[in-house]
């Protein structure tokens, strides 16, 4: 079995949903050439990574604005699972870290 035990079905949804809107949004708004999502496993903590090569986006604006939810949503996911959710954008390109330890 790929999935760490201690992923319930309801963390599996819940980090999907995350990783989803991550490639989501990717593709809707940075016009990328390639986006990359790679997952790690142990019985400590589970990681994934989702990195593109597109335009990126100003951090701090898409916290504040009031038309977009999407990183507000994610980052509120992942407080509530007990994860981390690190965030770096630039140009070129986008990368979103999620880790979920075994223990929050």
């Amino acid at each position: 079995e790929s999935t760490p035990h201690f992923l319930s079905q309801e963390l599996q949804t819940e980090v999907l949903r995350i990783l989803l809107e991550a490639v989501s949004n990717a593709t809707r708004h940075a016009s990328p050439q390639t986006v990359f999502l790679a997952c790690s496993a142990d019985d400590q903590q589970f990681a994934a990574e989702v990195k593109d090569d597109g335009s990126g986006f100003s951090l701090q604006d898409a916290m504040e604005s009031t038309t977009h939810f999407g990183l507000r949503g994610m980052h509120e996911r992942a407080r509530k699972l007990g994860a981390t959710l690190h965030i770096t954008s630039g140009n070129p390109g986008t990368t979103l870290v999620l880790t979920l330890p075994k223990n929050p």
